[in-house]
């Protein structure tokens, strides 16, 4: 079978690219309404792989498109952050007894950093705080050297899908399972790792299967 050449990029997968990291990254916030005339200005492409860009989007649950409204960044109901977390339990849970082994202990020490500051603080930053939380779940994913794994949480954003509304957990609860966890990797003690991180996202979970209980 002979193959033409690609003599360009897909412009559709490279907008695609730009819009999932403003959408990752904060930039474009849920429920903001996505302005398409102007993203194809600002992006000197015409409307045809803005639209493609949108569907592989919306594939990944990233956006919406509402009839005769438009293109929306989507906001996820409660049960939806709920059901990202039973999935972020199950990987989260592998990743954690793979990196006890796999990880350094300089990339140990490097976890630990991210929450010092806060040990000592008489209040804990809550913006602060969570930057260091996603790098620190998502540097656990990295570390599980599991190819699949990584795939998984990237075309599935199950660790991003789990913060729309923040850290659930009381701050000082959250900082001592982090604590703990990082002491199981110090360890290297797998199961004991495994079963920490579990149930630090059983337990958030379970606060927001309480909360919607309430709403019901």
């Amino acid at each position: 079978m002979e193959l033409e050449p690609i003599h360009q990029p897909d412009l559709s997968y490279q907008v695609y690219r730009r819009i999932k990291e403003m959408i990752l990254g904060g930039e474009l916030k849920p429920g903001e309404k996505l302005p398409q005339e102007k993203l194809a200005a600002q992006l000197g492409i015409s409307r045809m792989p803005l639209h493609k860009a949108f569907a592989m989007l919306e594939d990944e649950f990233l956006v919406e498109s509402i009839p005769r409204r438009g293109i929306f960044i989507r906001k996820p109901d409660l049960q939806e952050i709920i059901d990202a977390f039973e999935c972020r339990e199950g990987l989260e849970g592998i990743a954690a007894r793979r990196a006890a082994t796999n990880l350094s202990d300089a990339e140990i020490n490097s976890l630990e950093e991210l929450f010092r500051p806060f040990f000592s603080a008489k209040e804990i930053d809550p913006a602060g705080y969570q930057a260091a939380d996603q790098f620190f779940h998502e540097a656990i994913i990295q570390a599980s050297g599991n190819n699949i794994m990584k795939k998984l949480n990237s075309i599935g954003n199950v660790l991003i899908s789990t913060y729309p509304k923040g850290i659930i957990l009381p701050l000082p609860e959250s900082l001592e399972d982090h604590r703990q966890i990082i002491q199981a990797f110090r360890e290297r003690n797998g199961d004991r790792a495994e079963t920490l991180i579990r149930n630090h996202s059983r337990k958030a979970r379970n606060i927001l299967e309480q909360e919607l209980n309430n709403n019901n």
